[in-house]
């Protein structure tokens, strides 16, 4: 995984980028042929021979050889002309104007699919189908089983202060971001980025979050825990996944009740697991309602219980490093299989929750990805976003073959992946046929 990385295998002399027969468009062109029929249903039809589906291969051979648009046209069309590899629905070789057919895509094709993609606001739709049509063909190869771990996080870029865009978040000059909310799950040991989504001031999160969890229910999967930071504290997300039936973790709130239980833990009067509430609002005839949840305490990393409770009692610490030392998890339990209660799985769910910074350590890894954009437009930085998701999903599932077939072997490191390193390891998880 992500997490076990241990410095990059040693640069090669003479490779700088990776070279373009290095790059497995047969593994794209195979997500292509799932995703095609999807979106052609949404998208207009394209005048040219060009399907929209093909600009996938081209925007991840633009992140990969960290080329521009028309270079790398160019250097694609050459080698798909030699090679007598046609993107085309065209037969003809050249057409009645005298112009020659290409048999990639140019930079101006591209740029119009983008413009297109834009004005009719699909690129969310259009990647998001691209990442869910990998996942789909993960579980038809038994690479992803149909128990997953749902994780949600949200990554921002920087951009331009404009009091009239709805996507920029913040008000001082230099502090504005566009702010993305972006899903994946955990397989196993594998993990896969799921879908992005370019949020809105006000927006509704809960809509979004029904959509996701549909799209993984009707595809065949089951949604077992849903790891959360502090920034989803919306009870309507808290009960709907509730009534679902969803294991859900996420830190305690920072408030008077958890503190207490903390202050309590500490002074002998309460055990390391507790019960916790969140009032609702008050309705009409009804009073208050309330949602209930476990509450567990463990020691931050470096720390240990049992050594901050001693310290605390022998008067080493005070009581505010103490409180500082100790994270409190909120735990509500879904009827499904897995986990069902706290006393005897306390490290489990620790270790549960933990798995969280895989979303965090993926977005540190796509910044290293392919070309730094300084665009501002929102749908073409959700085009690289996706983009760059989709490149890490390859990355991650040719990291857990080579891992499967012999686990003494060393990682898939991220230099050697994109061909920038003396090594050359590309495992097919797919074979021409799929």
């Amino acid at each position: 995984m992500s997490t076990n990385l241990r410095g990059n295998p040693s640069a090669a002399t003479d490779i700088g980028k990776i070279t373009p027969d290095l790059i497995n468009p047969q593994l794209l062109l195979d997500i292509v042929k799932v995703i095609d029929p999807v979106i052609s249903q949404k998208l207009p039809q394209k005048r040219s021979g060009f399907s929209y589906t093909i600009f996938v291969l081209f925007a991840c051979c633009m992140q990969i050889l960290r080329l521009s648009p028309h270079h790398t046209a160019e250097i694609l069309q050459e080698k798909c002309f030699h090679a007598q590899i046609s993107f085309q629905s065209y037969s003809i070789t050249n057409f009645s104007n005298g112009k020659q057919r290409r048999y990639f895509p140019d930079q101006p094709a591209f740029s119009r699919c983008l413009q297109t993609l834009s004005k009719l606001d699909l690129v969310e739709e259009f990647w998001n189908s691209v990442l869910l049509a990998h996942l789909l063909l993960l579980k038809s190869l038994n690479i992803v089983g149909t128990d997953l771990k749902l994780i949600a996080d949200y990554t921002d870029v920087p951009c331009k202060k404009n009091i009239d865009d709805p996507y920029c978040f913040g008000k001082k000059i230099g502090k504005t971001v566009h702010r993305t909310l972006s899903f994946s799950i955990i397989s196993g040991e594998l993990h896969q980025m799921l879908a992005n989504f370019k949020i809105k001031k006000r927006q509704d999160k809960l809509i979004i979050f029904q959509e996701i969890y549909h799209i993984l229910i009707s595809n065949g999967f089951t949604v077992k825990y849903l790891l959360l930071d502090r920034g989803f504290y919306r009870k309507r997300i808290l009960r709907y996944f509730q009534a679902k039936q969803v294991t859900l973790i996420m830190p305690g709130r920072k408030c008077a009740q958890t503190k207490q239980k903390i202050l309590n833990y500490l002074n002998g009067k309460g055990k390391r697991y507790c019960k916790g509430t969140m009032k609702e609002k008050y309705v009409k005839n009804q009073g208050f309602s309330f949602i209930n949840f476990d509450l567990l305490l463990i020691a931050k990393r470096t720390y240990k219980l049992n050594e901050i409770i001693s310290d605390f009692r022998k008067k080493l610490i005070d009581v505010h490093t103490a409180t500082n030392r100790i994270f409190p998890l909120i735990v509500m339990f879904g009827a499904r299989s897995g986990v069902s209660t706290l006393h005897g799985n306390e490290i489990y769910i620790r270790d549960l929750y933990r798995q969280r910074w895989y979303i965090e350590i993926a977005f540190r890894e796509m910044n290293r990805l392919g070309l730094v954009q300084k665009i501002q437009d929102r749908n073409s930085r959700l085009n690289i976003m996706g983009t760059r998701c989709f490149l890490y999903n390859i990355w991650q599932v040719q990291r857990y073959v080579i891992k499967k077939n012999n686990s003494h072997e060393n990682e898939l490191e991220l230099c050697e992946f994109l061909g920038m390193c003396s090594n050359h390891r590309y495992p097919l998880y797919l074979s021409t046929n799929s």
